[in-house]
């Protein structure tokens, strides 16, 4: 039955996306590296990267691959979807992620999100559905982005998640964006709340860490590089603290490339 789900989701985001002829100029490339330093835990080296490629003036195609590597374990995800305009400033993203890890075990991912952007504002929501062989998870993240002036922007996002032991979780993110110039860009803030959420992925960092005295936080930098006008470079670094004790750190590194 699950294989028949998979084959279903990803024939239907296919049948979507193929009603029109690829137009190779405005293919779109997103990379990235991280390098996460997990205290007590070990390091994890994340690699993905994303391909975009317009069918038609409403529908996009997306390929993404994404694979974790660490020391005793690793894990490969492959993911196929679809973006679609619903009108001159809606737009949606749905997508399927197939898992597969170092012993095995397979999983599902399953994302959809609506996202309303304008001159002022950017509001989005997204619903995240995982499903592992012995546990689930449901996340909804709505968020928005607000204008102060054409190079200040305040962003804000709540996650909430619940999974199929009845466990409920939530985080608030809260940043600072101001451009310097057409080349430079800042963003600067932090996440809090009862878990640590992934700010890319809408998704825990940890599944089983709970406890009511627990601290869940993270500070977040990020500069933006705007090479030129079909490419960009971004570093982030991230520290994130768990358990009032432990002290994480991300370093991420992403290139996005508009042929």
């Amino acid at each position: 039955m699950k294989h028949f789900l998979r084959v279903a989701i990803i024939a239907g985001i296919l049948l979507i996306d193929g009603t029109g002829i690829v137009s190779a100029q405005n293919i779109r490339s997103i990379s990235s590296y991280s390098f996460i330093d997990y205290d007590g835990i070990g390091a994890s080296n994340v690699f993905e990267s994303t391909v975009i490629v317009p069918v038609n003036g409403r529908f996009s195609a997306l390929v993404r691959g994404y694979y974790d590597n660490r020391k005793t374990w690793n894990n490969t995800i492959i993911t196929f979807g679809t973006i679609v305009m619903l009108g001159e400033y809606n737009y949606m993203e749905l997508s399927y992620g197939y898992g597969h890890d170092k012993v095995g075990k397979h999983a599902d991912f399953m994302s959809f999100d609506v996202t309303r952007e304008k001159n002022r504002y950017l509001a989005t929501v997204g619903l995240r559905h995982r499903i592992y062989p012995s546990f689930s998870m449901t996340t909804v993240s709505p968020g928005i982005r607000y204008f102060i002036t054409d190079g200040f922007s305040l962003w804000g996002k709540i996650f909430t998640s619940a999974d199929s032991n009845g466990q409920y979780d939530y985080a608030t993110w809260l940043e600072a964006t101001y451009s310097f110039s057409d080349r430079v860009t800042v963003s600067s803030g932090g996440t809090f709340g009862n878990r640590l959420y992934s700010t890319q992925y809408d998704n825990l960092y940890y599944s089983t860490e709970k406890s009511p005295d627990i601290s869940f936080h993270s500070y977040i930098g990020k500069i933006i590089w705007q090479a030129n006008r079909r490419v960009s470079i971004s570093y982030l670094f991230e520290a994130m603290t768990r358990q009032k004790t432990n002290h994480d750190t991300k370093n991420t590194l992403v290139v996005d490339i508009k042929m």
